[in-house]
């Protein structure tokens, strides 16, 4: 998937919007931040060699031809590879994945990968996998730039894919609206405040305004920030973001070092956001 071209912050979340200190909170406010509830993260690249732990049984003849008899199905005539079995699934493959297996398959001078989940104790094509030979194929379809019907019914089959990729379930979030502009807004997500010493750590959801003009490339939706703030020597560091965009789909950004403190000058929004994040009794 093609990305635009985007600025990220280099040190502290928050600065790009209105100065301001934590809002009360009223029902607009949370419905404001709550409208953003969603995490999705759509891998950029279908899904490669599973990397979690090896499973401590080998896989047995009976289950290497019954991931046979699943690859075959999908690309027959092959000739199949099967790498180690691993325990454990990603989230997105469900909570009845309880191992996956990763393929090569050949045929024709031509190398196709393939990942298999063991789901309710058969071996299949498990909900990722499906997913991507479902968009791929579509991608091939692509009938060129354009605004015609049948460029129209491509997008939208496209969006469709894109709103149906598997979901992780996750926790009910607490989010608070910390500034906001009518358009631009930032909310701190109470329930991930966590406390070790003078260390807290918190997650952070910056939602900005869509672009004046609706551009053919996804645009920044709204922004996660998992930030920790030094209440004692007053710094800050990002810890990781990932940028959500319009589509549908997330992308992980490299933050400049994980590891290094920033120092917080007083009177600016770092300041507020330390003040209100130590300031709060959650844990």
């Amino acid at each position: 998937m093609h990305r635009p071209i985007r600025v990220t912050r280099l040190a502290a979340p928050l600065t790009s919007f209105l100065c301001a200190t934590a809002l009360a909170q009223d029902a607009s406010d949370v419905q404001h931040c709550e409208d953003f509830q969603s995490y999705r993260h759509i891998r950029t690249a279908d899904p490669g060699r599973p990397t979690g732990p090896l499973r401590q049984d080998n896989i047995s003849d009976d289950e290497v031809r019954e991931v046979q008899r699943a690859a075959l199905a999908v690309y027959p005539d092959s000739i199949v590879t099967i790498s180690g079995v691993t325990n454990g699934c990603d989230c997105e493959d469900g909570s009845n994945c309880t191992a996956q297996v990763w393929l090569a398959l050949y045929r024709e001078n031509q190398t196709r990968s393939l990942v298999l989940s063991k789901t309710n104790g058969q071996w299949k094509i498990g909900a990722v996998q499906s997913w991507w030979l479902q968009y791929n194929a579509h991608q091939t379809s692509f009938p060129r730039f354009g605004r015609d019907e049948k460029q129209i019914a491509w997008q939208e089959e496209n969006q469709r894919l894109l709103d149906a990729f598997p979901v992780c379930a996750t926790a009910p979030a607490h989010w608070t609206l910390v500034r906001s502009d009518g358009s631009a807004a930032t909310c701190v997500d109470m329930s991930t405040i966590k406390v070790s010493g003078p260390i807290r750590h918190v997650t952070f959801k910056l939602m900005l305004p869509p672009p004046k003009r609706k551009r053919a490339v996804p645009w920044i939706r709204y922004e996660i920030e998992s930030t920790a703030f030094d209440c004692k020597s007053q710094r800050m560091r990002v810890d990781e973001m990932t940028l959500y965009f319009s589509d549908g789909t997330a992308e992980p950004t490299p933050v400049n070092n994980s590891a290094l403190w920033y120092p917080i000058r007083p009177n600016t929004e770092p300041a507020a956001d330390l003040d209100f994040v130590c300031g709060s009794s959650e844990k």
